[in-house]
């Protein structure tokens, strides 16, 4: 539970600056190699049984790509600041003064 509550308070709480701070996502509940072993567990049990997983494979691809830039340390909700990075576009952020209701 804890590592939850952690996860959503680094969505919200992310810094604003155009570069990724390495430094918010190392305190992680779930980190980007842990969700590529546990996608490429999950794609191997489906292709021994000839169920196709498009979206799946898809994913694990996003993954990999996020470990070959030396991110599989950190926490899986950064993904979207990798992709943001590689597709060389703005990353979203959170409106300054922003507080959930």
């Amino acid at each position: 539970m804890e590592a939850n509550i952690n996860i959503n308070w680094l969505c919200i709480h992310r810094p604003t600056s155009a570069g990724l701070s390495h430094a918010v996502f190392l305190n992680t509940g779930f980190t980007i190699d842990l969700a590529h072993k546990d996608l490429s567990l999950v794609l191997n049990a489906a292709n021994a049984c000839k169920v196709p997983m498009p979206v799946g494979a898809a994913t694990l691809n996003s993954f990999s790509l996020a470990r070959a830039s030396d991110n599989g340390m950190l926490d899986f909700s950064c993904i979207a600041d990798v992709m943001c990075e590689l597709a060389q576009i703005q990353k979203p952020r959170v409106p300054s003064g922003w507080k959930p209701t």
